[in-house]
């Protein structure tokens, strides 16, 4: 879901960029950290994580891939979420990318949806992805990449009024649901990228809340489309 300005205001999208921030963040350990980020995504006017660079741009303009270079460094770790599926051409950033794993040694983490599973994508997004699309991608990476599913948790839970507690829990995952969207990386520190899991308290007065301005705004726009 996104706001007027193309901003995502969905709390699981939220928590999946959470999740992933959380599983880059180790990799950053002895090297400089730059966030890619896409000037019409969700993401772009976040808070960078601490010791993070952002570089935003829509990256069609080789002198925006070139700021990207000079930022990077020598071994920077380089991530790349909320962002490949905003361009209208994702070529000429992913070619940028392999070239600063191999010249600079870097480790790049990018993550991209699965619009086969998820919402209508957003006016915003250039580009659809799914199984297809991922393969397209693959094939512009180097052989040793390592892909990791990203996948959709649900729950619920049981607690007296006026408490706050917090509940160790197991969750079992595995491969056979479709994944909301897939991370990839390559470069020097790939294979360290561990597993992640986050679960938050829902506020469903919010997203309701949220749920019923878009309502209202397709309402409106339907009313003058006609």
């Amino acid at each position: 879901m996104f706001d007027a300005s193309g901003r995502d205001t969905d709390p699981d999208a939220r928590i999946e960029r959470d999740t992933r921030l959380r599983a880059v963040a180790p990799l950053a350990v002895g090297g400089r950290w730059v966030e890619v980020r896409a000037a019409t995504g969700p993401a772009a006017d976040d808070p960078s994580p601490e010791g993070a660079t952002a570089v935003v741009g829509d990256f069609a303009d080789p002198a925006e891939v070139e700021r990207l270079r000079e930022t990077a460094g020598e071994g920077a770790l380089i991530t790349v979420f909320d962002t490949l599926e905003h361009l209208s051409a994702f070529a000429p950033l992913v070619d940028a990318l392999v070239e600063l794993t191999a010249r600079q040694g870097a480790t790049v983490v990018l993550s991209v949806p699965n619009h086969d599973v998820l919402a209508t994508p957003s006016a915003t997004h250039g580009t659809i992805w799914g199984e297809g699309a991922l393969a397209e991608l693959r094939s512009l990476l180097p052989a040793e990449h390592v892909v990791v599913h990203q996948v959709a948790l649900r729950g619920s839970a049981l607690i007296p009024q006026g408490t706050v507690s917090a509940h160790p829990t197991t969750v079992r995952l595995g491969d056979a649901a479709a994944p909301v969207g897939w991370v990839v990386a390559f470069g020097a520190r790939a294979g360290d990228l561990s597993e992640v899991l986050i679960v938050a308290q829902a506020d469903m007065a919010t997203e309701r809340a949220l749920q019923r301005a878009l309502r209202a705004e397709l309402e409106v726009l339907r009313a003058r489309s006609a």
